[in-house]
């Protein structure tokens, strides 16, 4: 994990980003000691290799944080190069947001939502490659948070295409 600011992402620094944590969450002390021990038990669970584990500390984090948008955004500073976490910028409240790793990536809710499919890249590969299974997607009355992230996932598909 490196300290340096990550242009492409847009994202503090480590120590910039846990700065203004502390600062925000100065006033929630539960939400701040919770969010400390999330972070505490993710890197824990990446020594271990437990990919499982981490993304569930990962989702714990965003569900803390889902309410404070730019303070989640900045937790991609801390998953360092093998996950991302990208969500519409344009809401109050993260409902749903796409967990990215390497060349997957799922789309997550943080208020225990139903989650409309297709919400992984693999689901969203079939529908891509059947004209009627995406005039049924586009047809639908969707949230437009989740039409989103649907976005986040075709930019992981398009990537993972043999050139």
């Amino acid at each position: 994990m490196s300290a340096v600011s990550d242009p492409v992402r847009g994202s503090p620094d480590v120590i910039t980003y846990l700065n203004v944590v502390k600062l925000q969450l100065s006033e929630d002390r539960v939400v701040l000691q919770s969010f400390l021990a999330g972070v505490r038990s993710w890197l824990e669970s990446q020594s271990l290799n437990d990919d499982n584990a981490s993304e569930m500390f990962i989702l714990q984090i965003a569900s803390l944080l889902r309410c404070k948008p730019r303070l989640l955004y900045g937790f991609n500073a801390l998953l360092g190069p093998i996950y991302r976490l990208e969500y519409s910028d344009t809401v109050d409240e993260v409902r749903f947001l796409v967990l990215v790793k390497e060349k997957s990536a799922r789309i997550f809710s943080t208020v225990s939502e139903d989650i409309p499919s297709p919400s992984s890249t693999d689901e969203l590969r079939t529908i891509i490659i059947s004209p009627s299974s995406w005039r049924l997607l586009l047809d639908r009355d969707s949230d437009r948070t989740w039409l989103t992230c649907i976005s986040q996932l075709l930019q992981v598909v398009s990537l993972s295409l043999p050139s």
